[in-house]
Protein backbone atom coordinates (compact mmCIF):
# COMPACT_ATOMS: atom_id res chain seq x y z
CA UNK A 1 0.00 0.00 0.00
CA UNK A 2 1.27 3.72 -1.26
CA UNK A 3 0.74 6.55 1.44
CA UNK A 4 -0.54 9.06 -0.77
CA UNK A 5 0.44 12.07 2.39
CA UNK A 6 4.11 11.03 1.50
CA UNK A 7 3.95 11.50 -2.49
CA UNK A 8 1.45 14.36 -2.40
CA UNK A 9 3.16 15.81 0.68
CA UNK A 10 0.24 16.52 2.34
CA UNK A 11 0.79 18.67 5.45
CA UNK A 12 -3.16 19.33 6.87
CA UNK A 13 -4.17 16.29 8.08
CA UNK A 14 -0.96 13.81 6.88
CA UNK A 15 -1.47 11.17 3.97
CA UNK A 16 -4.56 8.88 3.16
CA UNK A 17 -3.45 5.25 2.18
CA UNK A 18 -6.00 3.97 -0.07
CA UNK A 19 -6.36 0.91 -1.92
CA UNK A 20 -8.63 0.78 -5.08
CA UNK A 21 -11.60 2.63 -5.72
CA UNK A 22 -14.89 3.15 -4.56
CA UNK A 23 -17.52 4.12 -6.96
CA UNK A 24 -19.70 7.18 -6.08
CA UNK A 25 -23.23 8.30 -6.93
CA UNK A 26 -24.33 11.99 -6.33
CA UNK A 27 -27.23 13.87 -7.88
CA UNK A 28 -26.82 13.33 -11.50
CA UNK A 29 -23.51 12.12 -11.28
CA UNK A 30 -23.26 10.97 -14.81
CA UNK A 31 -23.52 13.96 -16.31
CA UNK A 32 -21.30 15.35 -13.49
CA UNK A 33 -19.32 12.89 -12.11
CA UNK A 34 -18.95 9.81 -14.46
CA UNK A 35 -16.20 7.38 -12.41
CA UNK A 36 -15.12 6.09 -8.86
CA UNK A 37 -13.32 8.45 -6.35
CA UNK A 38 -10.24 7.18 -5.40
CA UNK A 39 -8.02 7.79 -1.83
CA UNK A 40 -6.82 11.30 -3.54
CA UNK A 41 -10.41 12.02 -3.20
CA UNK A 42 -10.95 11.74 0.42
CA UNK A 43 -7.74 13.51 0.98
CA UNK A 44 -8.88 16.69 -0.62
CA UNK A 45 -11.87 16.35 1.26
CA UNK A 46 -9.86 16.66 4.07
CA UNK A 47 -7.69 19.05 3.13
CA UNK A 48 -10.39 21.22 1.80
CA UNK A 49 -12.79 20.50 5.18
CA UNK A 50 -15.20 18.93 2.95
CA UNK A 51 -16.79 16.79 5.13
CA UNK A 52 -20.32 16.40 6.23
CA UNK A 53 -20.94 15.19 9.92
CA UNK A 54 -24.21 12.61 9.91
CA UNK A 55 -26.37 12.65 13.04
CA UNK A 56 -25.55 8.84 13.29
CA UNK A 57 -22.08 9.54 14.04
CA UNK A 58 -22.70 12.48 16.55
CA UNK A 59 -24.57 9.23 18.53
CA UNK A 60 -21.91 6.87 18.29
CA UNK A 61 -19.09 9.84 19.74
CA UNK A 62 -21.11 10.03 22.80
CA UNK A 63 -21.52 6.58 23.33
CA UNK A 64 -18.11 5.54 22.03
CA UNK A 65 -16.31 8.25 23.27
CA UNK A 66 -14.81 9.54 19.90
CA UNK A 67 -14.12 13.13 19.21
CA UNK A 68 -13.88 14.59 15.78
CA UNK A 69 -10.48 15.15 16.09
CA UNK A 70 -9.68 11.58 16.26
CA UNK A 71 -11.77 10.68 13.10
CA UNK A 72 -9.93 13.21 11.11
CA UNK A 73 -6.66 12.44 12.34
CA UNK A 74 -7.86 8.66 11.84
CA UNK A 75 -8.43 9.19 8.09
CA UNK A 76 -5.74 11.14 7.47
CA UNK A 77 -3.30 8.59 8.42
CA UNK A 78 -5.64 5.74 7.30
CA UNK A 79 -6.04 2.77 4.64
CA UNK A 80 -9.14 2.20 2.45
CA UNK A 81 -9.65 -1.23 3.85
CA UNK A 82 -13.10 -2.71 2.44
CA UNK A 83 -15.58 -0.64 -0.13
CA UNK A 84 -18.85 -1.23 -0.44
CA UNK A 85 -20.22 -0.20 -3.77
CA UNK A 86 -23.84 -0.60 -3.36
CA UNK A 87 -24.58 1.07 -0.41
CA UNK A 88 -27.45 3.64 -0.47
CA UNK A 89 -27.52 6.51 -0.87
CA UNK A 90 -23.63 6.66 -1.88
CA UNK A 91 -21.19 3.84 -1.75
CA UNK A 92 -19.54 3.81 1.11
CA UNK A 93 -15.55 2.36 2.59
CA UNK A 94 -13.85 1.51 5.89
CA UNK A 95 -11.12 3.29 7.09
CA UNK A 96 -8.37 2.12 9.08
CA UNK A 97 -6.60 4.66 10.84
CA UNK A 98 -5.23 5.73 14.38
CA UNK A 99 -6.39 8.96 16.16
CA UNK A 100 -4.16 11.23 17.84
CA UNK A 101 -3.09 8.56 20.77
CA UNK A 102 -2.69 6.36 18.65
CA UNK A 103 -5.70 3.90 19.14
CA UNK A 104 -6.75 2.05 16.44
CA UNK A 105 -10.18 3.38 14.88
CA UNK A 106 -12.58 2.24 11.94
CA UNK A 107 -14.31 5.10 10.30
CA UNK A 108 -17.15 4.19 7.39
CA UNK A 109 -17.28 6.96 4.91
CA UNK A 110 -19.46 7.67 1.56
CA UNK A 111 -18.91 10.58 -0.59
CA UNK A 112 -21.25 12.43 -3.35
CA UNK A 113 -18.52 12.77 -4.89
CA UNK A 114 -18.02 16.34 -3.91
CA UNK A 115 -17.71 15.59 0.00
CA UNK A 116 -17.29 13.01 2.24
CA UNK A 117 -19.74 11.97 4.48
CA UNK A 118 -18.65 10.52 7.55
CA UNK A 119 -20.97 7.68 8.69
CA UNK A 120 -19.73 5.99 11.50
CA UNK A 121 -16.75 5.47 13.51
CA UNK A 122 -15.58 2.61 16.18
CA UNK A 123 -12.56 1.23 17.57
CA UNK A 124 -12.43 -2.60 16.24
CA UNK A 125 -12.72 -5.83 18.44
CA UNK A 126 -10.18 -8.73 18.32
CA UNK A 127 -13.72 -10.50 18.38
CA UNK A 128 -14.40 -9.41 15.09
CA UNK A 129 -11.26 -8.50 13.62
CA UNK A 130 -7.60 -10.06 12.67
CA UNK A 131 -4.94 -8.99 14.51
CA UNK A 132 -4.15 -6.34 12.08
CA UNK A 133 -7.92 -5.23 12.06
CA UNK A 134 -7.92 -5.08 8.11
CA UNK A 135 -9.76 -8.56 8.27
CA UNK A 136 -13.23 -9.71 9.91
CA UNK A 137 -12.84 -12.70 11.43
CA UNK A 138 -14.73 -15.88 10.57
CA UNK A 139 -16.94 -16.53 13.13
Amino acid sequence: MRKLGQELNVEAFGGFAGVGHFCVLGKNYQEHYNGCMTAEDIERHLKEKSLIWTEHIFKKFIERNITMNDVIVALGNGEIIEQYPNDYPFPSCLVLGRDASGQILHVVCGSDGAKSILITAYSPSLFKWMDDFKQRRKI
